[in-house]
């Protein structure tokens, strides 16, 4: 029996992933006809760890806090010899519209190395279904206050797939996670005032795992590829020849030849990470709760 229903689970799993293929395909086509031609650079892994807790009222709709560290593997952090590079705090509501829509709002401040910031956040969510998979489209916006630049803001639409399994030992859930994420900046600039910028500012591919340690304790390993597209402006240096010195045009001044000829950067950055979310205690948690989507119909 718990063959069959270890079969049945990867079955499942495979189509919750070709329907995410699909549904992201033109997702990707458009990316790569809008970010076609530009140079690829990798950075070096990041490390994030997540610490959450909700407090779940009678409609489902709930309070939480969350507090997130990032960790760089190959730069100087907040504190001498750690790489943390960005700590940050959020309080924020999540209401219950309906029995598909919820809407919340937040707001986030944060340690940063380089600025530390505020970002209010407001978004809409609706959970819809593909089969027995949960359909999440959600949209976002925040508004971002830096302590030493101007604020801009950013819109983040996402789509996920999610679907609950009950662990064959123990009869926890287990709930895969694959989302994709888009983030389109506005600076607040008259155009004029601007450079070209990109389409698209930022992408997140996730892919996590939830598991339902105990009734109240969900622990999430996850993994992102971010991407950031950006525009580099050319670069110049002076001419010299074979002997090391500056080479010299017709009135004396130095050759300048260029050294970087600029243009689109999409800068691939893998982040791996582990998510910690506790449901506060209360009559409104029950073993069919799920994080960030309340009490779902059934635990398949």
């Amino acid at each position: 029996m718990d063959q069959i229903t270890a079969y049945q689970a990867s079955e499942t799993l495979l189509k919750m992933t070709k329907k995410l293929l699909l549904l992201l395909g033109l997702g990707f086509y458009l990316q790569g006809n809008i970010f076609a031609q530009a140079q690829k650079t990798h950075s070096e892994p990041m490390i994030w760890g997540d610490l959450q807790a909700d407090y779940f009222l009678p409609n489902q709709s709930f309070f939480f806090f969350k507090t997130e560290l990032r960790h760089n593997t190959n730069s100087y952090g907040l504190i001498e010899d750690i790489n943390l590079y960005q700590v940050y705090f959020q309080l924020g509501y999540d209401q219950k519209l309906s029995d598909h829509w919820r809407a919340g709002g937040s707001a986030r401040y944060t340690l940063d190395r380089r600025n530390n910031n505020q970002v209010y956040q407001a978004a809409l969510q609706h959970n819809g279904k593909i089969g027995k998979t949960d359909f999440i489209k959600r949209i976002s916006y925040d508004l971002m206050r830096f302590a030493e630049s101007d604020g801009m803001g950013r819109l983040r639409p996402m789509v996920a797939l999610e679907r609950n399994f009950n662990f064959i030992l123990g009869g926890r859930a287990l709930r895969p996670h694959l989302s994709y994420e888009l983030f389109f900046y506005n600076d607040f600039q008259s155009e004029d005032l601007q450079t070209e910028t990109r389409t698209v500012d930022r992408t997140r591919l996730r892919a996590a795992l939830s598991f339902q340690a105990t009734e109240r304790l969900w622990l999430t390993p996850f993994f992102i590829r971010q991407t950031e597209y950006y525009n580099v402006l050319p670069t110049y240096i002076n001419e010299v020849d074979a002997a090391g010195n500056l080479v010299l045009d017709g009135d004396g001044n130095p050759v300048v030849v260029e050294k970087d000829p600029g243009g689109k950067r999409n800068r691939i950055e893998p982040i791996l990470g582990l998510e910690i979310r506790w449901l506060l205690p209360g009559k409104n948690v029950s073993d069919r709760t799920i994080p960030g989507l309340g009490v779902l119909p059934e635990v398949n």
